[in-house]
C-alpha cells in the first residue's frame, strides 16, 4: 500500500502549532527519519526537541497511518493544508521537557516558542490550526543526506525501509531489510582427511627349485643290478663330474 502522504513529492505545507511557521509536510517527515537515526545535525533543533518528545504531530499522523492505513495530507500542488483536530489534540497535553529543550539548545525564539506550548498545555488551551507567527521562527528546508527515496545507496535503502514500516507494511519492510542486510562471508568446506595409506604387503620369495637330479643310468642289459651302496657311489660320481 502507498502512502502518498509519506511521499518525497508531496507539496502540501502545513502551519506548524508550536512555531507558527509554514514548512512542507515532506521536509518533517525527512527530520523525524534522521532524529531517529541520531543524524539532526543542526537543523531545526527547535523541531527536534518536539519529535523527541512526540509534540510534533508528525509522530502522531504517523501512529494513524500505521494503525488505519490513512493518508491524510497530500497535495500534488504547493497548498497549505490544515491539521485534523485529532491531531491537534494528540499534541495539546504534551509538555517537551526542561532537559529535552537544553538537549537540543534551540535559538532563543525557538526556546520561547516552546515555553509558551508548554505554559498552554498546562493550561488546558487548544493549540490552534493556524498557531500565531511567532518572530524570528522560519522552518527552513531539510537537507537531504542520503538522497531521495528511490535512489540507490545505503541511505536511500535504509529510507525506503523506513517509509515501509511507517506505512504500516512490514511485511515489505522486513523483505527490504534481508535484502540490504550485509551478507556473511562464505565459509570454506573442511578438506577431506586424507585417506589411509595401506601398505600392501611384501610378496612372499620364491621358493628356490629343488636341485634336479639326474637319475641313475640304466643297467646294461645282462649285467647285475647293482646293490644300493653302489648306486649312491655312482650318484656321488655323477655330481662330482
Amino acid at each position: 500500500m502507498h502512502i502518498k502522504t509519506l511521499s518525497e513529492k508531496n507539496e502540501a505545507r502545513i502551519a506548524c502549532p508550536i512555531f507558527g511557521a509554514e514548512t512542507r509536510l515532506a521536509d518533517c517527515f525527512s527530520l523525524e527519519q534522521k532524529v531517529a537515526r541520531a543524524k539532526g545535525g543542526s537543523e531545526r533543533k527547535g523541531c527536534q526537541a518536539c519529535i523527541s518528545s512526540s509534540k510534533c504531530p508528525i509522530y502522531w499522523i504517523n501512529r494513524d497511518i500505521r494503525a488505519n492505513g490513512a493518508d491524510p495530507y497530500f497535495s500534488a500542488e504547493p497548498k497549505l493544508v490544515s491539521l485534523s483536530d485529532k491531531h491537534l489534540d494528540a499534541i495539546r497535553p504534551i509538555i517537551v521537557l526542561a532537559h529535552m529543550i537544553d538537549t537540543y539548545n534551540p535559538s532563543p525564539e525557538e526556546r520561547e516558542a516552546i515555553i509558551a506550548a508548554n505554559e498552554a498545555a498546562s493550561s488546558g488551551a487548544k493549540p490552534s490550526k493556524r498557531a500565531k507567527p511567532i518572530a524570528g521562527v522560519k522552518l527552513a528546508a531539510v537537507s537531504r543526506d542520503s538522497g531521495p527515496v528511490g535512489t540507490s545507496g545505503e541511505g536511500a535503502e535504509r529510507d525506503d525501509i523506513t517509509r515501509a514500516a511507517m506505512s504500516g507494511d512490514m511485511g515489505a519492510a522486513l523483505s527490504r531489510a534481508a535484502q540490504s542486510a550485509p551478507k556473511p562471508d562464505p565459509v570454506a568446506e573442511p578438506e577431506p582427511a586424507p585417506a589411509a595409506k595401506v601398505e600392501k604387503p611384501a610378496p612372499a620369495p620364491k621358493p628356490k627349485p629343488a636341485p634336479k637330479v639326474s637319475a641313475p643310468a640304466p643297467a646294461p642289459s645282462g649285467a647285475q643290478p647293482m646293490s644300493l651302496l653302489e648306486r649312491a657311489r655312482q650318484l656321488t660320481a655323477q655330481k662330482a663330474a
